[in-house]
């Protein structure tokens, strides 16, 4: 019967031939095998197993029952894998440990409807006398609607896979007058390069005409609104949310390499995603790394049949199953059937600037610029300071350090070989961080009123500027200059003598020490990709970043209108809508959370906008504060109220009032935030120090 052997076909189609194929069209660069021939292959198994399947099932007598089953397994995959796998952010797969029960009772919920769906499918399926070829080809259907976008995507992606033999002898060209030269280093911390180059006084020699930019600030504590900004000049729109049509839009209008094309620049980029080439560019070649294996122009690796086929059943296997069982497939990086982490493509974090450096070769007049996104110190660690790859280090400063040397001598080396061709005066050379990598600054001071800024996140803040103009051989220098990621864009086009118009400065004109607003920006991850407005806080440096005093909280964006009762304070409630609430998500359902710090700020939201109010908070000091008085001022929309607010610290639960003029609220959001006087720290907690409890929080109209 057509059904039955359609209930078999609905099964092996999402497994064996849909979701697989998805999964190659995304991940070509891992694939070693054509594409066209795999999908044959892949059909013609589907139809064998089938067939086979088909076959011994009805030589019992449960051929009913089995096909059922058969098709019961289809739904439930096909619901899981094509609608259920995308509902979650499971991180990016590069080797960090992935919290996969952070989603609470979400993550129970998943795996308890996944087991219940089989037999409630069956019972359903059951209750027809005669299986519906239709009903049977519902699961193919939404497999293939999963499938056609991606397909027909490809006319539009950028070049994968590139065989040795592919590729253009052109990238491999420097100008004999003019080039521009921008390397980006993926999560390379400032302070940790300046440490190893104040350690290695000969490694810095060899940086010859390089400033380190010390005091720089980046934006953002991630790649994909980093790399927009470093390009265009312009700040990430997070309030739009993310669309690459408009990322596409934005490089082609206000990218420095759309200026330098215009300027008869030949441009050769090697990146991590097409969206950021232009579309006048002379080559374009894209090289993810998101699972931890940089790649540069030539493969380091044996394309084995085996290990494609293991990858892809590794990821779809992870497709159709839920948490509980892809944290078991996905093991911390190391994977089920496919440890990628051990198959030899990464022979270095940085391997197309060492392939620079064996084949270049001087060309005419002709400007070149050249764009390579590298792997750098990107979390985790995995290779020491001799290169050597270590797929277990752990992740600490020492590691980083160490990865550290292993970048910067790759620089020192492509830096020797421009010298040994007599271009390295002809050369402009930005070496730009994204972010850093969540960890401590050495040279923090001061201290924050807000514990939501971390030293760690002051960290990611930070990412390496090396600038070397053109004809420049004064040694290797450390400025103070203030500068932001703002400044790359008009600082390349300053390099090589042209004018743009951005919202930053070239840091050639910034004098050091100069006080300058600098903003950063943290943004919420997990709501990165969704294409809807993304939750952010926004930090106003005003002088130094390695002053904790310097950094203020200047707002914070939450997507939706923000809740104006808080009965209980917890990690449940306000994880996404405050600032400096110790909250703990091991205890989401908690009555109450410390303020960590000298002042916490938190989101209400009100639909009656300038007219009066009345905050209502519960609160009590810490019983180990010495001070008799704890007094706290009130800040509404950064509007400071003319009264202040006093706690006797021998007090229990306080419930305070605060009288909110008119005119000040405004509709929707309103960051409130107080400050206080006093802290206090308990004696086996030194480092850790709050002003209270805090237990609820209201606005009153």
């Amino acid at each position: 019967m057509a059904s039955r052997f359609l209930s078999f076909f609905s099964l092996y189609f999402g497994l064996c031939f849909a979701s697989p194929l998805l999964i190659a069209l995304t991940n070509r660069q891992d694939i070693p095998f054509s594409l066209l021939w795999f999908s044959i292959a892949a059909f013609v198994l589907v139809l064998a197993l089938s067939l086979v399947s088909y076959s011994i099932a009805s030589k019992t007598p449960y051929a009913r029952v089995i096909a059922i089953m058969s098709l019961s397994c289809a739904f439930v995959l096909a619901i899981q894998g094509n609608v259920i796998h995308d509902v979650f952010y499971y991180g990016e797969f590069n080797g960090q440990k992935v919290e996969w029960r952070q989603y609470g009772w979400e993550f129970w919920l998943e795996w308890s409807g996944f087991l219940l769906a089989f037999p409630f499918f069956y019972w359903l399926l059951s209750r027809f006398s005669k299986l519906p070829v239709w009903l049977t080809l519902i699961p193919v259907a939404s497999s293939i609607l999963l499938v056609v976008p991606a397909l027909l995507n490809q006319s539009d992606s950028a070049v994968f896979g590139l065989s040795d033999n592919d590729i253009d002898p052109e990238i491999f060209k420097f100008s004999s007058e003019l080039n521009l030269i921008h390397l980006i280093p993926d999560g390379f911390q400032g302070d940790i390069a300046r440490e190893v180059l104040e350690d290695q006084p000969d490694l810095a020699a060899r940086l010859e005409g390089f400033t380190l930019y010390r005091d720089h600030l980046g934006m953002y504590q991630g790649t994909a609104p980093s790399i927009p900004t470093m390009f265009t000049g312009r700040p990430f729109d997070f309030e739009a949310g993310h669309d690459f049509k408009r990322v596409i839009a934005e490089m082609e209008r206000y990218a420095y390499p759309a200026r330098l094309l215009e300027n008869g620049y030949r441009l050769d980029y090697l990146t991590i995603a097409s969206q950021y080439c232009l579309k006048g560019a002379s080559s374009c070649v894209v090289r993810p790394f998101n699972d931890m294996k940089p790649r540069g122009y030539f493969r380091h690796r044996d394309d084995s049949y085996s290990r494609g086929i293991r990858l892809l059943s590794d990821l779809t296997l992870f497709r159709h199953l839920p948490m509980f069982l892809k944290e078991r497939i996905y093991n911390d990086g190391k994977w089920f059937f496919s440890d990628t982490s051990l198959d030899g493509s990464s022979p270095w974090p940085d391997p197309a600037l060492r392939e620079w450096t064996d084949n270049v070769t001087v060309a005419g007049a002709t400007p070149r610029f050249k764009s390579y996104h590298s792997i750098g110190t990107h979390i985790p660690p995995f290779w020491d300071e001799s290169c050597n790859y270590h797929p277990n280090l752990e992740r600490n400063r020492e590691q980083y350090y160490a990865q550290s040397i292993c970048v910067l001598n790759g620089i020192a080396s492509f830096a020797d070989k421009l010298r040994q061709l007599g271009i390295y005066d002809q050369t402009a050379i930005i070496v730009s961080g994204d972010h850093g990598i969540y960890i401590d600054p050495d040279d923090l001071l001061g201290v924050s009123a807000n514990s939501g800024l971390e030293n760690r996140l002051v960290g990611t803040a930070r990412p390496l500027l090396l600038v070397k103009p053109l004809k420049k051989p004064e040694g290797f220098q450390v400025s103070m200059a203030p500068t932001s990621l703002l400044d790359i864009a008009p600082t390349a086009l300053d390099l090589v003598g042209i004018s743009g118009d951005f919202s930053g400065q070239s840091v050639l004109s910034i004098k050091p020490y100069v006080q300058r607003d600098r903003i950063f920006h943290r943004y919420a991850y997990d709501e990165f990709w969704s294409g809807e407005a993304i939750s952010y806080d926004s930090w106003l440096v005003n002088g130094a970043v390695a002053d904790l005093g310097n950094w203020s909280l200047q707002d914070m964006f939450y997507k939706e209108t923000a809740p104006s009762n808080y009965p209980r304070i917890n990690y449940d409630s306000l994880s996404r809508t405050s600032s400096g609430l110790s909250l703990d998500r091991s205890e989401p359902n908690s009555k109450s959370a410390w303020i960590s710090g000298s002042e916490f700020s938190i989101l209400v939201g009100t639909q009656k906008p300038r007219e009066p109010a009345v905050i209502s908070l519960s609160m009590k000091p810490p019983s180990f504060m010495t001070a008799d008085t704890q007094v706290f001022s009130v800040e509404i929309n950064h509007h400071r109220l003319d009264q202040s607010f006093s706690l006797s610290n021998r007090e229990n639960w306080s419930d305070i009032e605060i009288a909110v003029p008119a005119n000040i609220l405004e509709k929707g959001n309103n960051l409130i935030t107080l400050n206080f006087s006093q802290t206090a720290s308990m004696q086996e907690h030194r480092n850790w120090r709050t002003a209270g409890e805090l237990r609820s929080f209201s606005l009153i109209q």
